[in-house]
């Protein structure tokens, strides 16, 4: 997109997280991703943008901007290992947030980073990377650690290896895990207009 700041401007005008998503279709973003709480469309070469689908989802895009900023503001020799969040361009309800955009990673650039979560691995980033998200999981009460994987990583433009989705904190976490034992969780994860106000 050429102008995206302009196209935010226009999705702060919407009125809902639903007519945002369909002003994103109807400019031709294209979508990179669906989760159960969240929606990613690709704003230009080198951002995203996530909308929340549902309130779990606006806690995930708040959670990824604190974790951020106290990467910026407390550890900032790891932000390395983490898509940038722009702070600066996230919407004040948190309905969506801008990030860094990753490309995809192979199955075997990976494998690495998936075995060093559960290995003492070789592979020097890989541990470095596993190590990062650990300590900042532990200090801030999240699981991203536990989610390593090819689908949560991706390459940078400079080529490094970074987690692409960490908003994911221990107490949403239980949420998700409680909702899927009662057989709650398709309601849990259902797709509800959210107002934006």
């Amino acid at each position: 997109m050429y102008n995206f700041r302009k196209f935010l401007e226009v999705l702060d005008e919407c009125t809902s997280n639903l007519t945002m998503i369909k002003a994103c279709r109807d400019a031709g973003l294209k979508q990179l991703g669906k989760g159960s709480s969240r929606i990613v469309f690709a704003l230009n070469e080198t951002k995203v943008i996530k909308f929340a689908l549902n309130e779990t989802g606006k806690k995930q895009n708040a959670e990824e901007a604190r974790l951020w900023l106290f990467l910026d503001y407390d550890r900032p020799g790891l932000k390395q290992y983490y898509a940038k969040v722009f702070i600066e361009f996230a919407a004040h309800n948190d309905l969506y947030s801008v990030q860094e955009r990753l490309s995809k990673v192979t199955k075997k650039e990976a494998e690495p980073y998936e075995l060093a979560v559960y290995t003492n691995s070789r592979h020097g980033h890989a541990k470095r990377l596993v190590a990062a998200i650990k300590h900042v999981d532990d200090t801030l009460g999240f699981c991203t650690y536990g989610d390593i994987n090819k689908g949560n990583l991706g390459r940078s433009k400079r080529g490094s290896i970074k987690v692409l989705d960490y908003g994911l904190p221990m107490y949403l976490a239980k949420q998700y895990r409680a909702a899927s034992l009662n057989g709650q969780y398709f309601n849990f994860k259902a797709q509800r207009s959210i107002k934006n106000i």
